[in-house]
């Protein structure tokens, strides 16, 4: 639709649990890369199967994502939505974040 009705300020969010859950592959990210700005959750990274946040990558299926996250550069902002709590993952996730993205 965004690419439709080609508006300058109609762009795009990714949700991951939600790719996952419609079987969404992530290489959709490569033909939206130019559409994809910050927003509320732009990225979120929730595991499909529990919503927490990732730590290890393992049986998620997030280094797909990742990196085309990589690959096309993005410079936007990635929330995380988990049901998870700040105290439970925060900072393996983030370091699991920046280890795959730096």
């Amino acid at each position: 639709m965004q690419q439709e009705l080609n508006l300058p300020n109609i762009k795009m969010m990714i949700d991951y649990y939600q790719m996952r859950s419609m079987n969404e592959v992530p290489e959709i990210l490569w033909t939206a890369r130019k559409q994809i700005v910050h927003s509320i959750s732009p990225i979120p990274t929730a595991r499909a199967t529990t919503r927490s946040g990732p730590k290890t990558g393992r049986k998620q299926g997030i280094h797909p994502l990742l990196s085309l996250v990589k690959k096309i550069d993005y410079r936007g902002g990635i929330s995380i939505e988990a049901n998870d709590t700040y105290e439970e993952s925060a900072a393996a996730t983030l370091a699991f974040l920046r280890k795959e993205l730096t």
